[in-house]
């Protein structure tokens, strides 16, 4: 079975902050997840909304502290801890923004540097408003789900 070259996931895209001992912590609790295009042969992921590239940080613990602790330098974002696509929802929009990236991937199209076109600051305060206006438009939906030896549809 041949292995996909691109995932398209959930990430968390922030800056590490270094601690006592020079201990790097990731700031997970300001930064919201990002529907993001997960390019695994070069190590990068493109933001959908922003079309902005980030390196990926490979977070689990041994390979963390060894090799991929080297690549963080300080006030820069990486993308790290990749959740499958379908944990949350996606709409139709972000999942054509997500097919046009692959094919941009494919033909070798580049993309901006996400920490140099934003400080990270700036970045946190547009994911946050971005966060706002998605909250403010959301749709109730129907959902299905399962009870026993049938399906019952529950409104939300």
């Amino acid at each position: 079975m041949k292995e996909n070259r691109y995932i398209v996931c959930w990430l968390q895209i922030c800056p590490f902050e270094r601690l006592e001992g020079s201990i790097l912590k990731p700031n997970r609790d300001d930064y919201p997840y990002r529907l993001c295009v997960f390019d695994k042969n070069e190590d990068i992921v493109i933001d959908v909304k922003t079309h902005h590239k980030y390196n990926y940080i490979h977070t689990s613990l041994v390979y963390f502290m060894h090799e991929e602790a080297k690549k963080i330098e300080d006030g820069k974002r990486y993308a790290i801890n990749e959740l499958p696509s379908s944990v949350f929802l996606a709409d139709e929009d972000e999942i054509e923004e997500a097919r046009k990236i692959i094919y941009m991937l494919d033909n070798n199209i580049g993309f901006v540097d996400g920490n140099k076109s934003l400080s990270n600051e700036q970045y946190l305060e547009r994911i946050l408003e971005e966060e706002k206006k998605k909250i403010k438009k959301k749709v109730k939906r129907g959902y299905y789900e399962y009870k026993g030896n049938y399906n019952q549809k529950k409104k939300w």
